[in-house]
């Protein structure tokens, strides 16, 4: 199951929207509802609020349409990390700190480049020869970039219309090129960017549903993220602006989030920041029915581990450190990023210390800093409070990254934080953010085991013991929602990590029969299949997922897998050959084309691959020297 599952890569809903990469992952992608256009319980047609643009039939202009009345904040924003979070990729950042020599990395046997071409910039990897000649080569055009580059920028291949993640990102607090987060050499140019790794590093998309990561051109409907991301749908406000008529105080057009009650406020920046475990959407949700102005948890779940189960506080999210802070539990909902962060403007690096001092100060203006300035300066040469107080470190699960410490400690940490709580047995060990109400209302359950049942995917020794307490939350919310098929795909998921495949199949049948193109639940259909020796059945998922989307290269190699084990050696052949179109520097790809060719009689052909083969430096080459006789006896 997993050796063609791992193509599909992560991504998380951490967004620290200052540096592209972290998005890309940390957490799997949430399951995506279908598009919604609304129903009688929709928050944005039930819950009170003055603000008329939180309505579903509200549209979207674009940051165009806002530049001519607010033209000094637009150009401050320009220059915010969030107002340069992606941009279509040109050379001069990479001549800026490559040069023109560009890239080159090693990692295991495979080389790295990034380099120009055309005016282009060019990602690839190599296999090389034992003459460091390239033999078998990889090369995407990285046409977007995701980040900012306060600290980083990672970078995006489009394939026919379908965006992948390039596994060379740019680190620059340390001035360096290295594999992106959570990479690893397997999936090179095959981590899928679905709708969540997008919705907080860039604008707006309009993704194609069911499919992973296939948009409608143009990809990107602006790319940086955009003024109505934190105001909400502009164009009853552009409507009322230019008739003339008068206009209320405050105006209710448009959402303007100093005049929110302090939760609803904190919710415009959670969209991003709220880092969490993993993210649910609710039943009958889409990430994109989001409105500022309404409360997040309307629209998506975010899960937390249980705080005595976590041993460091310094790896969670910003908002989940602000929130253990006394200056924030003590404000009495005072304090806000906005207290400390203008969303429009960042200050420059010789404004910094001043400008954080004085939102210190806000609060703590009648009570200094009990240390003398002058032994503040020793640690502090600029009397910057945030160094004292909120202090970075190493500790970010980003490589290369470190990331300061929003908890606002009156000291910084002598000790070792004391060991998380071992987790007893059949104990859930998420919870949903903010502690909300216990027992857990059912929208909540159902939430919960979704959650339950994707992360047991990856859990090699807790996977069925997770996947057994998702089972009864699922159970119960198809009882009373028998259509919800993402609840229906995650009991599928639980029930493949109790060996029941039988069953999950079932599942995912019912899944397509209502989503015929989910991909997700096509790929486990292939796999419950496979499992189960049902070949013909697992052949036809696998085509259905390839009609879907036909430039994932571990779908062509698992079909040709099949058609192997049938025999079918023509078929098998054709299947390794398009992986190997797509992915040159496939090893798997290229041994079952060796295969094919030897059985159906093509020795002479099969010796050229086999040279090949030798040629790429592979770790197993005794071991590839025996299969190959083998095959000739």
């Amino acid at each position: 199951m997993r050796r063609t599952l791992f193509i599909l890569g992560t991504c998380t809903v951490v967004t620290l929207v200052a540096i592209g990469m972290a998005m890309f992952w940390h957490a799997p992608e949430a399951a995506t509802n279908s598009a919604l256009t609304s129903t009688p319980d929709d928050p944005r047609l039930t819950y009170p609020t003055p603000f008329l643009n939180t309505r579903p039939e509200v549209k979207y202009v674009g940051d165009a349409a806002c530049v001519d009345c607010h033209a000094d904040i637009a150009e401050h924003y320009r220059q915010h990390p969030m107002g340069r979070s992606a941009a279509e990729t040109t050379p001069a950042h990479l001549r800026a700190v490559a040069g023109s020599s560009g890239v080159r990395l090693e990692r295991d046997d495979l080389v790295y480049r990034v380099f120009e071409r055309d005016g282009e910039v060019w990602h690839s990897v190599e296999r090389h020869n034992v003459q460091g000649k390239p033999v078998a080569v990889a090369e995407y055009h990285a046409r977007f970039e995701i980040g900012s580059g306060t600290r980083g920028k990672t970078y995006l291949v489009e394939r026919e219309g379908r965006l992948f993640q390039s596994p060379i990102s740019w680190y620059n607090e340390q001035k360096v090129w290295d594999l992106s987060p959570g990479y690893n050499t397997e999936l090179n140019f095959n981590r899928v960017i679905g709708t969540h790794c997008l919705f907080c590093h860039a604008n707006r998309t309009e993704h194609i549903e069911g499919t992973l990561n296939s948009y409608r051109p143009p990809i990107f409907q602006g790319l940086t993220i955009g003024c109505e991301r934190c105001h909400g749908p502009g164009e009853l406000h552009v409507r009322v602006r230019e008739s003339g008529e008068q206009v209320s105080r405050p105006d209710t057009s448009i959402v303007n989030p100093k005049h929110l009650e302090s939760s609803l406020a904190e919710a415009i920046c959670q969209q991003c920041h709220l880092q969490g475990e993993r993210r649910v959407l609710p039943r009958g949700r889409s990430m994109d029915d989001f409105r500022p102005g309404l409360p997040l948890e309307m629209f998506v779940t975010n899960f937390m581990h249980k705080p005595e189960l976590r041993a460091n506080f310094r790896s969670v999210g910003q908002v989940e450190q602000m929130h253990l802070s006394r200056c924030y539990q003590r404000s009495g909902g005072a304090l806000q990023c906005t207290t400390c962060h203008d969303p429009h403007r960042r200050p420059d690096v010789s404004e910094r210390a001043a400008w954080y001092r004085a939102a210190c100060l806000k609060c703590h203006h009648d009570r200094g800093c009990a240390v003398a300035e002058e032994r503040r300066r020793v640690t502090s040469s600029l009397d910057n409070c945030i160094d004292c107080h909120m202090s970075k470190d190493g500790s970010s699960n980003i490589p290369h990254t470190a990331v300061t410490d929003h908890r606002i400690l009156r000291e910084p940490e002598r000790t070792a934080p004391p060991p998380a709580r071992v987790l007893q047995p059949d104990e859930i060990p998420l919870e949903p953010f903010g502690g909300r109400a216990k027992p857990l209302s059912d929208s909540l359950r159902r939430d919960l085991g979704v959650v339950l049942a994707e992360i047991s995917e990856n859990q090699p020794t807790a996977g069925s013991t997770l996947a057994r307490l998702a089972m009864p939350l699922l159970d119960e919310a198809l009882a009373s929602h028998g259509d919800d098929v993402v609840a229906r795909h995650a009991k599928g998921l639980a029930l493949r990590q109790l060996n029941l495949n039988a069953e999950a199949l079932r599942h995912f049948e019912q899944v397509l029969a209502a989503q015929p193109n989910s991909e997700r639940s096509l790929l486990q259909a292939a796999e419950a299949a496979t499992v189960l020796g049902r070949a013909n059945e697992a052949i036809s998922y696998w085509q259905r997922a390839i009609d879907i989307n036909p430039v994932m290269p571990g779908y062509h190699l698992s079909l040709a897998r099949l058609y192997a084990q049938r025999r079918e050696w023509s078929l098998a052949l054709a299947s390794a050959d398009r992986t190997i179109q797509l992915e040159p520097i496939n090893v798997d790809a290229r041994m079952l084309r060796l295969t094919a060719l030897v059985r159906m009689g093509r020795e002479p052909e099969a010796r050229v691959e086999f040279d090949r083969l030798l040629s790429m430096r592979l770790k197993n080459e005794a071991d590839l020297k025996r299969a190959f006789s083998a095959l000739l006896r």
